[in-house]
């Protein structure tokens, strides 16, 4: 266990250090870099997923993303599942903490004191969207993006013959959380699905393997438990399209989940408790099936299994129109650069989290946080002496174990 650990900080250094060794000046971009300026590492919440999604989609449109490492920001991305894909990226650049961007920049950054002279957009990250803000779209998942073409959006919305309804996804009992019902008037992903299996159980089918499954006879209803059947990332669009709804099921901590935005971007429509914390909000009958509880969910099914071709094919027409409008990320990036020019600045809002992280911390509150952060890397530090003077013990005993430990 001590070489692992020592391993795995190691490699995590090795990749800043090749990340800091790239330079904007080499990339020669076509067009202006993105600089991000976070003073606290609230955006790597969830795996850095949305911190992810922000900068590769940027990326992706031909920006070049120019991140400032303030408080280690570049070793606490190496450290997260989705931040690594941004650390190894070659149009992803860091620039010291002393380090300001040119006047004219375009900034997305936390801080309220941000620079006179670039147009800022400030990011706010909590629960609920921040009045007046500009909402930034729940992403789909990274390792999906890269499927997301215009081809597969394409392919995937022509398709006509169609089973009727769908979920696949973690069944684990971390998504039980009774909170959710409180906080944000939703049922839970497993009080959803074994109420469905409860009164539909007849007209339930097991997800097995895909695409094997694609050319068998369904019974209406097909479930997946991602722990037992994962479907690869560049088969799941074109899974997704071979169903008419889709069962948005909550996440653990917040109702908001990347295979729903994922079903609506083929036209697969979605049924669901919270299309309040879409924004715009989902209608129902014209992009989305609504209900509430688990009565109205049992109601909802029946509306479904009992829905006519012709009233499918509008709600479809209507989700596609609502992902394309609000929910495609690129289009939406493209909207708010435009509008940042226009006006000067914007407020970002990320309402994903399960609390409000903002109001920002107040001075004494941020020397509090200084503090904390000098004690954790003095415990880091002496962490690392401990493990390496373990090493040494274990070294002079047994052999050295050669190579990384594969993850569990």
């Amino acid at each position: 266990m001590a070489w692992n650990r020592l391993i795995y900080r190691v490699a995590d250094l090795f990749l800043v250090n090749q990340a800091k060794r790239r330079t904007l000046g080499d990339a020669h971009p076509s067009k202006e870099p993105i600089w991000f300026d976070f003073h606290s590492p609230k955006l790597l919440f969830d795996g850095a997923r949305h911190f992810n999604s922000l900068a590769l989609q940027l990326v992706d449109m031909g920006h070049p993303v120019v991140v400032i490492d303030r408080n280690r920001l570049a070793l606490r991305l190496a450290r997260k599942l989705h931040g690594r894909a941004v650390i190894q990226c070659p149009s992803v650049f860091f620039a010291k903490s002393t380090q300001s961007p040119p006047a004219g920049s375009t900034v997305i950054t936390d801080s309220l004191s941000s620079e006179a002279s670039c147009f800022s957009i400030r990011v706010s990250i909590g629960a609920t969207p921040v009045a007046g803000a500009s909402v930034y779209p729940f992403p789909v998942h990274p390792m999906v993006r890269s499927s997301l073409t215009p081809a597969q959006l394409a392919r995937g919305r022509s398709r006509d013959q169609r089973a009727r309804l769908f979920f696949s996804g973690n069944q684990k009992s971390r998504y039980a959380k009774s909170d959710l019902s409180t906080q944000f008037s939703a049922c839970n992903r497993i009080d959803l699905l074994g109420h469905l299996r409860a009164k539909f159980g007849g007209l339930c089918e097991t997800l097995q393997q895909w695409p094997k499954q694609a050319n068998s006879v369904w019974r209406p209803i097909m479930l997946g438990d991602s722990r037992r059947v994962s479907i690869h990332p560049t088969q799941w669009l074109d899974a997704l399209s071979h169903f008419d709804f889709f069962i948005g099921c909550p996440g653990v901590d917040h109702p908001m989940c990347h295979n729903l935005i994922e079903a609506m971007s083929v036209g697969t429509i979605p049924v669901l408790e919270h299309g309040h914390c879409f924004c715009p909000h989902l209608v129902d009958g014209a992009n989305a099936i609504l209900f509430s509880g688990l009565d109205g969910f049992e109601d909802a099914v029946q509306r479904v299994l009992a829905m006519d071709d012709s009233t499918i094919r509008r709600l479809r027409r209507g989700v596609v129109e609502y992902y394309d409008a609000h929910l495609d990320s690129e289009k939406y990036l493209r909207r708010l650069m435009m509008s940042v020019k226009l006006r000067g600045g914007a407020v970002l809002s990320i309402p994903y989290h399960h609390a409000n992280l903002d109001p920002p911390p107040s001075t004494s509150e941020t020397i509090a946080s200084v503090s904390e952060t000098i004690a954790s890397v003095s415990e880091t530090i002496a962490s690392v002496s401990e493990t390496i003077a373990s090493v040494s013990e274990t070294t002079a005993s047994s052999p050295m174990p050669f190579g990384r430990a594969s993850a569990a």
